[in-house]
């Protein structure tokens, strides 16, 4: 079999090393730019801008930066400074740091803002170490921003029992029949209000929810309150509820 002439060479070592460590896709193309401008070339660390990085990958530059970035904290690649950055493969293999598999987490809207919260904090634990102050600021100002919205739940609902009652119910109802905690906000708080006027009472608003959490809008949307008290769902329900009726009429 005849040997194309028009390849790169690559050390075994550094096949083998790329073999065990997982590099997820953007940064995975940065990467094949590198060992295209090194190796390619026959040498140690080449200058690479962002727009070259951009040609060769079809990325956007923020893209590019974002995937060069990670590749330096996974500590695959080495950047020394200049005019024009240049870029070589940092060959002490036992420093790579491997990526956490991630792990798969059905998103209903704010539902699961917490356990993205607390996977967010976990992965950027295993492969930043090197900024754990800008990392600890950041989780700071999450949960602020989940207080604050818990400070604005509460006064939407102006201390209405009713409204409280509804929320509750929704929280416990989703816990039991869906096996996770859902977080209510200040949307939800007046969505539940709304419902309350036009259905005449929690009874009505409870028999509305387990009704949306039982459709297929609820798997395709998501569980949430704000959602499942929408004008769309409710007239869903006011029609399942004439339709009972005409049937036990009839």
């Amino acid at each position: 079999m005849k040997t194309d002439s028009n390849f790169t060479k690559l050390p075994n070592d550094l096949l083998e090393a790329l073999a065990g460590i997982r590099i997820p896709g953007e940064a995975n193309q940065i990467l094949a730019v590198i060992l295209r401008k090194t190796f390619g070339f026959g040498k140690s660390s080449d200058s690479i801008s962002l727009t070259q990085f951009a040609l060769s990958t079809g990325m956007k530059k923020p893209n590019c930066q974002r995937a060069i970035n990670k590749l330096i904290a996974m500590k695959v690649i080495k950047k020394d400074k200049g005019i024009t950055a240049k870029y070589r493969i940092n060959k002490d293999f036992s420093e790579w740091l491997s990526l956490s598999k991630k792990k798969i987490v059905i998103k209903n809207d704010k539902n699961n803002y917490q356990i993205g919260l607390l996977q967010k904090k976990k992965e950027i634990k295993e492969i930043y170490d090197d900024v754990s102050v800008e990392t600890s600021s950041f989780l700071s100002r999450e949960k602020i921003k989940v207080t604050q919205e818990e400070e604005k739940t509460n006064s939407s609902s102006n201390g209405n029992p009713e409204i409280k009652r509804v929320l509750a119910y929704f929280i416990d109802t989703v816990k039991v029949k869906k096996g996770f905690k859902p977080i209510v906000d200040s949307a939800d708080a007046k969505a539940a209000k709304r419902a309350l006027r036009v259905l005449g009472g929690f009874e009505g608003v409870r028999d509305a929810i387990n009704f949306y959490l039982e459709s297929q809008k609820a798997k395709e949307y998501g569980f949430n309150l704000t959602t499942a008290l929408s004008k769309h769902s409710l007239n869903r329900f006011n029609e399942k509820l004439q339709k009972d009726r005409w049937l036990y009429d009839g």
